[in-house]
């Protein structure tokens, strides 16, 4: 309850876990958790940052369960800002979490998400609700900010949920409820399926 976490020249920031890098081969299991107004905070200037309320960024199967984050809970980022994790480079599976009352925004930077702010490859979301949650950025999507693989969603509740990008001509981008761009690597097909 009343989790606060900020850091100034990091790579990586999370409310529970920074990051899980470099090949270790090591999935990371995340279950049964509730984060009260958690603010995660990335305040400097850049592209190299990867924020999220849960983990920062992930190169490992990542698994997240019954995870709950409310209570006016504020995800403030850069690049690849989400609520639940900033970057995804492996394949990620959330199933029975929710978002109420919500803010996840990157004040300059790109691909922000109300789960997932990037991800590298392939995600399936069942089960999981957001409601009064507001994202903000450029690249912006309710459950993902931008997807570079496959994304699957089934049974995904949507209550006043906000997905907007800044005003102003340079930032501007693609916003979505489901996600706000694919196929950031033009070498990649990928495809979005709701259900």
């Amino acid at each position: 309850e009343h989790l606060t976490v900020t850091g100034e020249r990091v790579r990586d920031i999370g409310g529970l876990i920074a990051g899980k890098r470099n090949g270790t081969g090591k999935d990371v299991s995340v279950e049964n958790c509730v984060l009260h107004a958690a603010n995660v905070n990335a305040p400097s200037d850049s592209i190299d940052c990867r924020t999220g309320g849960i983990i920062g960024y992930h190169d490992g199967q990542l698994t997240i369960s019954s995870v709950k984050l409310e209570e006016n809970s504020k995800i403030n980022g850069q690049q690849y800002t989400g609520g639940f994790v900033g970057e995804s480079n492996a394949v990620v599976s959330i199933d029975g979490c929710s978002e109420k009352n919500v803010s996840v925004k990157s004040d300059t930077k790109n691909w922000v998400g109300g789960f997932i702010g990037h991800l590298g490859k392939n995600a399936t979301f069942t089960n999981c609700q957001q409601e009064n949650v507001t994202v903000l950025g450029r690249y912006v999507g309710g459950l993902v900010g931008a997807a570079d693989g496959n994304m699957q969603a089934s049974n995904i509740e949507f209550q006043n949920v906000i997905v907007a990008t800044k005003k102003g001509k340079k930032d501007q981008r693609n916003t979505g409820l489901l996600t706000g761009s694919t196929c950031i690597n033009s070498s990649i097909k990928n495809s979005v399926k709701g259900y």
